[in-house]
């Protein structure tokens, strides 16, 4: 009991002491705010981004909206906790942090789209990052001199000049699987490129 009654008065004096929330925040310090704001926005939008690209909205769009709804509410939390601390510094210093959050949430912002088209591509964006920038690319497989169509799954490379019609699946939109061969004739083609 003596040590317990030791360390009750003395609550303030080991626990750090939290800045509160400003009464009346200067323009530097609600800057500081909208840019944290912003960036727990655009970290919220990550899951329906992706969600979008993979085309997952409509049979994962509950699981989704909880994960948007979680990282909006950890953002919150985060800048209820260190958002006075971030804005107690004195002037226009008190808008750096703003600054720096609203330079990475315009930086997110602009990359998350182009990040998920990366890993959830399109039948025809594949067959270009896979083979025709790849081992076709000196071929009459090229990405210039074929016609693409996309029929079941399969994606049918037929070249302009004649030839061996490829056959590659699965061909489907926002598919994270590598194109293969569907049929021992595109095998062959393949193989004689070195694909």
């Amino acid at each position: 009991m003596r040590g317990v009654g030791r360390w009750v008065t003395r609550e303030q004096a080991l626990v750090p002491h939290r800045p509160a929330w400003p009464a009346r925040p200067n323009v530097f310090q609600v800057a500081t705010l909208a840019g944290l704001g912003w960036l727990v926005l655009v970290c919220s939008a990550l899951p329906l981004t992706f969600g979008m690209r993979a085309h997952l909205l409509a049979s994962h769009g509950t699981l989704l909206l909880l994960g948007t709804g979680a990282i909006a509410v950890l953002g919150i939390g985060i800048v209820y906790r260190f958002g006075p601390k971030l804005m107690q510094a004195l002037g226009a210093r008190a808008v750096v942090p703003g600054v720096v959050a609203a330079f990475f949430a315009f930086l997110g912002g602009q990359w998350q789209g182009p990040i998920a088209d990366h890993f959830f591509a399109g039948p025809y964006d594949r067959f270009e990052r896979e083979y025709a920038d790849d081992c076709l690319a000196a071929s009459p497989y090229r990405r210039d001199a074929v016609q693409e169509r996309v029929e079941d799954r399969v994606l049918t490379v037929t070249p302009v000049s004649g030839g061996t019609t490829l056959r590659l699946g699965p061909a489907e939109d926002g598919g994270t699987h590598p194109l293969r061969p569907v049929d021992r004739a595109t095998r062959a083609v393949l193989d004689q490129y070195g694909c």
